[in-house]
């Protein structure tokens, strides 16, 4: 972790002993480079502190809140600061407004090194011009980008914990049904194998035309490895998106070796009603194999519902 001082005058902040300003974030979200940017000023000496660090495999939020972890630790007992932030997902977590579903771990550092200070969050808009604001945001981007980077060791222990719980649940599966949509053996040709695209949430949605859901839901099944039946059944479109109603020929336009890929379908997916829906997901950025055992679990899904 690097960290410096340097004198500066810095506005004033209403009465506060320090006033704090983080930011943190990841390269690809989840699951890629991150880093964290804090500065600390001293309000009775004027004195600022910066810290950063890299780490080689995170989350957005993961890093806004270590951000403001290592701002409070730097706070003494007894003593007031106002943090600032632009993450709502810190501060409302924080304050008790959101429920903490995620990174306990960090949220419990994070009580920790508030306690017996007052801290008030303030959140502000990212990459508004405030300088503060501006250098976390650099210190961060810098700090992701470097040579030195360190394990999150709380992130690792949740991807392992979620591999380990989705090959129990796919042994389980196995057993009680006979192997069922996961024991169909998809071959698909080499020149029609993919990879999901890794980028933000955001971008994987604006580029394959889909719902944020949809887009959150395929990045997370990506980023697990783990083919499971329970990761197959969540992925959701969101909604209805410009593929839900999208025709057979629209479709193959649409998708790479779209009448290839089709014909491919059909071997495992001979309804034709079924067909479309798997390459609706292969428009949605799923790959052919992916996409066809997508289906053969809705099936297997909606038969035991009627059945049930």
């Amino acid at each position: 972790m690097s960290k410096k001082k340097r004198k500066t005058i810095h506005k004033d902040v209403g009465g506060y002993d320090y006033v704090i300003y983080t930011d943190g974030g990841c390269a690809v979200n989840p699951g890629g480079r991150g880093g964290y940017g804090v500065v600390v000023v001293n309000k009775h000496t004027g004195e600022v502190t910066t810290s950063s660090a890299g780490f080689k495999s995170t989350t957005n939020n993961r890093m806004e809140i270590t951000a403001a972890i290592v701002g409070m630790q730097q706070v003494k007992e007894g003593e007031s600061a106002l943090l600032i932030s632009d993450s709502q997902y810190f501060i409302k977590c924080f304050s008790g407004e959101w429920e903490r579903k995620k990174n306990k771990d960090l949220f419990a550092k994070a009580d920790a090194a508030a306690r017996g200070k007052t801290i008030v969050l303030d959140w502000v808009k990212g990459h508004a011009g405030n300088e503060y604001n501006e250098l976390c945001d650099s210190m961060a981007t810098e700090a992701m980008s470097g040579a030195d980077l360190q394990d999150d060791v709380g992130y690792v222990a949740e991807k392992a914990a979620g591999r380990a719980f989705y090959e129990r649940l796919d042994a389980h599966e196995t057993r009680r049904k006979g192997g069922g949509a996961l024991a169909v053996d998809i071959q698909v040709p080499q020149e029609l194998a993919s990879e999901i695209d890794l980028m933000s949430k955001r971008e994987y949605a604006e580029k394959h035309n889909v719902h944020s859901a949809c887009a959150s839901a395929i990045i997370d099944f990506a980023m697990f490895g783990s083919r499971s039946f329970k990761s197959y059944a969540a992925l959701k479109t969101g909604g209805v998106d410009a593929w839900s109603r999208k025709g057979l020929d629209a479709l193959i336009e649409a998708v790479q070796n779209g009448a290839k890929v089709y014909e491919c379908i059909k071997e495992y997916l001979p309804s034709e009603k079924e067909a479309i829906s798997a390459l609706r997901w292969c428009a949605r950025g799923l790959p052919v194999k992916d996409s066809i055992r997508k289906i053969l679990v809705d099936k297997e899904i909606s038969e035991n519902c009627i059945r049930g």
